[in-house]
């Protein structure tokens, strides 16, 4: 009886553990992909994002490896790309680039928003 007792304990604890590991996600696997910009606040004053082009919405992509891609579309909807790239420490991405020099942020991902916060400053982006 008590062999079995401890293996039942023995399974509940195994597939609780396997449970668990499958729903860890590395948080540069959760920032990877394409992220339409819709808002930033300054100092509690939130403002749309102004996309200039009517047909394209400016958007940043976060590829494998930390490579970064800022695509911006001017009025004419022509395609300004700026590359550079990023590096996660815990909740915290340093973005590096030409346009935007080297900017930290935290940020979290809830469900298909990705929230970036400065002090002072709060960017709202969505999943394209």
């Amino acid at each position: 009886m008590k062999t079995i007792s401890l293996f039942i304990l023995a399974l509940i604890f195994g597939f609780s553990g396997c449970k668990e590991d499958r729903n860890l996600v590395e948080p540069e696997a959760s920032l990877l992909g394409s992220w339409v910009f819709q808002s930033t606040t300054f100092d509690g004053v939130k403002e749309d994002y102004g996309h200039s082009c009517s047909s394209k919405k400016d958007y940043v992509e976060f590829k494998l490896g930390g490579e970064l891609k800022n695509f911006v579309y001017e009025d004419d909807c022509s395609e300004d790309v700026d590359k550079g790239t990023y590096s996660i420490d815990g909740d915290k991405v340093t973005l590096r680039s030409v346009d935007i020099g080297t900017e930290t942020y935290t940020f979290k991902i809830n469900g298909k928003i990705l929230t970036m916060e400065q002090p002072g400053e709060v960017t709202i982006l969505v999943r394209k």
